[in-house]
Order: structure tokens, then sequence, then C-alpha cells
């Protein structure tokens, strides 16, 4: 172990989740690096003053142990400041390679720039405007709670927060929470072996549960976005591509529950735009043949389609050959759902 090596596995050693053989590594490498085993000593006489100043009450303007309020304030800035900075470095990292990392990154941006009635606005995730769904903040906590999910079948411990005495965290607790939890996720993923199977809505691999947890929190950035009047920008053209996958295997089934039939000829989907590519469905008995109708529609549009963020009545699209064909399975594709 080198010094460069120490910031990242400061956090995770002080929450005691390092791996028994990285934490001795640690150790060692501290008794042989003074400047090292003083950088340490600080974070966490830090971290002691702000767990014991967090559980007492202030005693007009001192502490009970002396510290001032604006000291202990100071500190408590300083150490979020720094944990958040790191978590960020962690999801940024992982953001290149993890279309997971990449949409919790664009989710956090703009969530930093809501405003505390902005939580509290309800978020319009369907296409019909009279539908209001739950306020921004529920939905967060909806996706962390999803997200514990996923961290509990890679092997993180899930802790509980620390609640004030009314049971409601702040919104920037609620968001510090997520993203922590977020970034231990990202750090964790590059060892978890990739046929690790994640019970989400239904049983999938690593990989894909990965896609569908980076398309769902799209979908919400996009209804949390279009409620606070933020833009957003559209996903990296192969994560896309790999969110445009998943609901295309999907549509088999989400026909078969739309129509209440599975689907009857060989249909062939085309989806233009950085990430678009070209798809062939094929009935779902019968022989392999041509298509019997061809689909034409831009990839963003048909994954929000998928996600229930387009009307099939006005989506955009073009259609060749068994036109009701086409009809049925546009109609249908909002039923593919995120898993």
């Amino acid at each position: 172990m080198d010094c460069d090596e120490l910031p990242g596995l400061v956090t995770p050693f002080l929450d005691g989740a390092l791996d028994e053989a990285t934490e001795i590594r640690l150790i060692e490498h501290l008794a042989a690096c003074p400047s090292c085993e003083n950088y340490l000593t600080q974070i966490r006489q830090t971290t002691r003053y702000v767990r014991k100043l967090a559980s007492e009450p202030p005693v007009g303007p001192q502490r009970p142990d002396g510290l001032s309020v604006a000291t202990r304030d100071h500190l408590l800035a300083a150490f979020r400041e720094t944990s958040a900075r790191r978590w960020t470095d962690i999801i940024e990292t992982a953001s290149e390679y993890c279309p997971y990392a990449a949409q919790v990154l664009v989710l956090d941006k703009v969530l930093r720039t809501l405003s505390d009635t902005d939580w509290l606005r309800p978020v319009i995730h369907r296409w019909n405007a009279d539908d209001s769904g739950p306020p921004v903040r529920e939905v967060v906590s909806r996706l962390a709670a999803v997200d514990s999910v996923l961290a509990q079948h890679i092997g993180l411990e899930t802790a509980l927060a620390t609640l004030p005495a009314d049971g409601m965290p702040s919104v920037e607790q609620l968001r510090t929470q997520w993203l922590a939890q977020a970034a231990r996720i990202c750090a964790a993923l590059p060892q978890t072996p990739v046929e690790t199977v994640i019970r989400l809505s239904a049983d999938l691999p690593l990989p894909d549960a990965v896609v569908a947890r980076a398309f769902d929190i799209w979908l919400r950035t996009t209804d949390i976005a279009g409620t606070a009047g933020v833009r957003i920008p559209v996903p990296k053209p192969e994560n896309l591509a790999s969110m445009a996958n998943m609901s295309i295997r999907t549509l088999p089934a989400a026909f078969r529950s739309h129509r209440g039939a599975p689907v009857g000829g060989t249909a062939e989907i085309t989806l233009s735009g950085p990430g678009g590519g070209q798809w062939i469905i094929p009935p779902t008995s019968g022989a392999p043949r041509g298509p019997d109708t061809r689909i034409a529609m831009d990839v963003v549009d048909f994954c929000l389609l998928a996600g229930g963020r387009r009307d099939p009545a006005t989506v955009i699209y073009t259609a060749e050959g068994d036109l009701g064909l086409a009809r049925d399975i546009v109609a249908a594709t909002p039923a593919a759902a995120v898993p």
C-alpha cells in the first residue's frame, strides 16, 4: 500500500466497511508511515467530535466539552464536505464504465439545485398531466430503498439512517445518505461476480440489474427535472443502448400482458440516434420469417416510452408492413416497464 491509496480508504475504514485483508494492509502502512498516521488521527478526531456533538444538546453558546457552536458547525461542515467530495469522486470514476454511476451523478447534480419547496413538489411520472405523483423527497427515498436491495445482494451492509426526533430527515440528510450508499455500491461492483443474481421485481443477473437501476434513476431524474424546470443531459450512447436493449428483450412479455396474446408476427425495430440500433422480435411461436412490420423511432423516445414517459398515441414513429401489429407493439411498449 502507498500513501496515495489512503484517502480512498478513510471513509470505509471509519465505517467499518473494509474487508479484513485491506484493513490489515492499511494498519501495517500506518505503523510505518507517520504522515499517514497523523492524517488519519486528525480525521478520526473530527469524527469523534462530530458523533459526540451531534448527540449532545448545546448549553448556551458552548457545548459541554467546551467547543463553541461555531467550531462545532465548522467541524460538521468540513467533515460533510470532505465525505461528500469523496463520494462524488468515487461515483465520477465509476461513471466512465458504469451506467448506474453515470445516472446517480446526473441526479445528484439536479438535487443540488432544488430549493426546499422543490423537494415538496409532487412529481408527474407519466404522460397524464393530471396524475400527480409523490413529492421529490419521497421519490429519492424510494430510489435509496431499491438501491439498498442491490447493496445487500452484493454484500454490503445497509445501516439504518440516524433520524432526528420527528423521524423525518432533512432533504440534505436524505440526499447525502442516498449518495453515500450509491458510492459504496459503485466501489463494490467491480469486485462482485457478474453471475450474481439480484432480486428486484424480478431475478436479474448483475449486469442487467445495474442497467435496470440506471434506467430507473434516469426516468426519475427526468421526472424531477421536469417538475423543477431543470434540463438534464441525455444518457451516454452506450448507456442508452443498454437501456434500449433491455426494453426490447422485455417486449414479448409486455405485448402478452397488454394484448393477452403473444406477438403474432416478426417485427424489425430500428432506433435512431446515438445509442440506437436494429433489433428483430420474432413471433412467439412458429418458424422465424422476414419482418411482418418495420418500426422506426428515436432511441430516446423509445426508452422514455418503455419507461412510461411517452404516450403511445402521440409518440413519433414510422411503420411499414403490418401497421396494426406495429400499433399494437408501440401501445404495449410502456408495459415493459423497468424491472
